[in-house]
């Protein structure tokens, strides 16, 4: 699990990249073995595991439009995390999943709940959650809000996203609050 974890993360910034086609292939050639070490995480709660090779994860999801299996990865990981008396670092662990669900909601076609998804991350994420973590939620919901016709809310999310992004001197995520 944690060579396929430092797998993930090693892959992060040429997917992010100029590196991306070649991230891509090197990540789906290993797509089953990945698969199979998530699960594997997600069933003995590895928390610092799951957080690590989530963005991987999300974004390879996403660019290969994935996005049944991406809902379906980040609904099993919140199922199996929820419950009674859970500590903060899952709690973090769940928003982030739950945001990155929320997206993929917005990306099947349903997205009021995609906007209840977004923001209930966020609510969680701005209690203990990063900086960039807000970034993410704020720029997804903002365009859910853009999709849903209210581009006032939209507006109001990046700008924020705009100044954290620029404060954390994260271009990812300043570069998707400009395209968004």
């Amino acid at each position: 699990c944690d060579f396929y974890t430092r797998f993930l993360e090693d892959q992060l910034e040429a997917l992010l990249g100029a590196g991306q086609q070649d991230a891509l292939a090197e990540i789906s050639m290993e797509i089953e073995n990945i698969r199979a070490s998530w699960q594997w995480a997600v069933k003995h709660s590895l928390l610092d595991n799951l957080s690590r090779g989530m963005d991987t994860l999300f974004n390879y999801f996403y660019m290969l439009s994935w996005f049944r299996e991406g809902h379906e990865t980040f609904t099993q990981l919140i199922n199996a995390l929820s419950g009674d008396g859970i500590t903060t670092e899952t709690r973090m662990v769940i928003g982030r999943a739950r945001a990155r669900q929320g997206w993929f909601t917005f990306l099947l076609g349903d997205h009021q709940s995609a906007r209840n998804l977004i923001s209930q991350s966020m609510e969680e994420l701005q209690i203990n959650g990063s900086q960039k973590d807000l970034t993410f939620c704020m720029n997804y919901l903002a365009a859910v809000f853009h999709g849903q016709g209210d581009y006032l809310a939209a507006k109001n999310l990046l700008e924020q996203s705009l100044e954290i992004s620029k404060n954390i001197n994260d271009q990812y995520s300043l570069g998707v609050a400009l395209n968004t």
